[in-house]
């Protein structure tokens, strides 16, 4: 029989390897502009979203969700069939023509070739390009610098009770346009998010997420003199009573957006949430006193939940069903290492007397029937309060209330 129960420092690693995979292609694929333009396909035929505009999805998404899938199935067999994503492996190039992108798990010469092979159509018949990106995905990375926080990490997990919840590049519409600098949208705001969740219970367990675009690097340049984008992971896990997690999250940042290092966050919480959230539950936090609530509008769904995680801001609301399951989960299992919550929060508002853990998101049985939309049936159907203080979140409960 094969074995599943392997040590939680294991897994840890392979996380933060897989997402720094998919960091490096995402890198790869947008500092190549010929590759670059190739690589879009709008989606269509899913308008679970409710959003106005168009919604994209690039090569790079594809490539990465069949990249980490195959390499976590790869080492761990009792996640095969387990490890879930937005994206499907199918891409339709801007010929019409349609590629079941499937990558092999190694990383040798011949995965290299028979890569490039399956991405030569997809890109066109560009064999430069499917080359290049071959190379990005099969790119060796034997270790990352954030294997050395897990020193500490202890106990073993039974991985044929795990599932994963993958989103290969959360706020691709940044991805594709978002600039540098703004604090609150922008390429900064791309986050590689990888959930793990336990198949019986639901709970999210642990969480890697990787900003590829994070710094611009001091020592390493581009071809064209420009410095070189360096990415920054943040972890965290739970297994029983035991927490683990990222060390640089013991000490929280500033207040993002503070006008100064002096802000006052027991007289002002600042949260974060979508430019589209209801007028009326805007108009409720905004009435909050004692503290008061600075509602500051953000990209990108997991980069919104890594504001709360690294205390930039005190909070993320959203009531509408706008996000989803790969969304969430890698963020939620950070949450938990940190002794905060990722909450429903339309029924927290309505059901004032239910627990935290009554009220924790799950992440292992759909919201929707089968014949609905895959986004559909895993969205967040009741909204979202991230929070790592209760106080914060009592708080702003009651003000939704009102």
């Amino acid at each position: 029989a094969t074995r599943t129960q392997m040590p939680l420092r294991d897994l840890l690693s392979s996380l933060l390897r897989s997402a720094e995979r998919a960091a490096h292609i995402a890198r790869s694929i947008r500092k190549e502009s010929s590759l670059f333009s190739l690589l879009v396909e709008e989606k269509v035929g899913d308008s679970n979203t409710k959003l106005s505009g168009a919604d994209f999805k690039t090569l790079a998404d594809v490539v990465i969700q069949a990249c980490v899938t195959a390499e976590l199935e790869g080492k761990y067999p009792a996640l095969k069939g387990h490890v879930f994503g937005e994206e499907t492996c199918l891409f339709t190039n801007q010929r019409g023509e349609t590629t079941d992108i499937s990558i092999p798990a190694c990383h040798d010469d011949s995965a290299r070739k028979s890569t490039a092979d399956l991405l030569q159509p997809a890109l066109d018949g560009d064999r430069r390009a499917a080359e290049a990106l071959s190379e990005a995905i099969h790119c060796p990375i034997d270790s990352v610098s954030e294997e050395s926080e897990l020193a500490e990490v202890s106990g073993e997990i039974d991985v044929g009770h795990l599932g994963v919840w993958l989103d290969p590049i959360d706020d691709t519409s940044q991805y594709m346009v978002g600039k540098e600098g703004n604090p609150v949208s922008g390429i900064q705001c791309v986050v590689v998010v990888l959930g793990v969740f336990d198949r019986t219970t639901g709970d999210a367990l642990f969480g890697v997420v990787n900003q590829p675009f994070h710094h611009r690097s001091e020592d390493q340049v581009e071809s064209d003199g420009s410095k070189a984008w360096s990415g920054r992971a943040l972890w965290g896990a739970s297994l029983g009573a035991e927490r683990f997690h990222s060390p640089q999250l013991k000490t929280l940042c500033r207040p993002l957006l503070a006008e100064s290092d002096n802000v006052d966050r027991s007289s002002c919480l600042t949260v974060v949430g979508s430019r589209s959230e209801d007028p009326a539950v805007l108009e409720r936090l905004s009435s909050a006193r004692s503290p008061s609530i600075r509602f500051v509008p953000c990209s990108g769904a997991a980069y919104k939940a890594l504001c709360v995680v690294t205390g930039e801001a005190d909070a993320y609301v959203l009531t509408r069903p706008s996000t989803y399951k790969w969304d969430t989960c890698g963020v939620h299992g950070i949450f938990r290492a940190l002794g905060g919550h990722l909450l429903c929060a339309n029924i927290a508002v309505s059901n004032p007397s239910l627990s935290w853990s009554e009220l924790e998101v799950k992440y292992h049985s759909p919201c929707a029937e089968k014949s609905e939309s895959f986004a559909k049936q895993w969205c967040n159907s009741s909204g979202l309060i991230a929070f790592r203080s209760p106080d914060v979140a009592s708080h702003i409960i009651k003000a939704l209330a009102h």
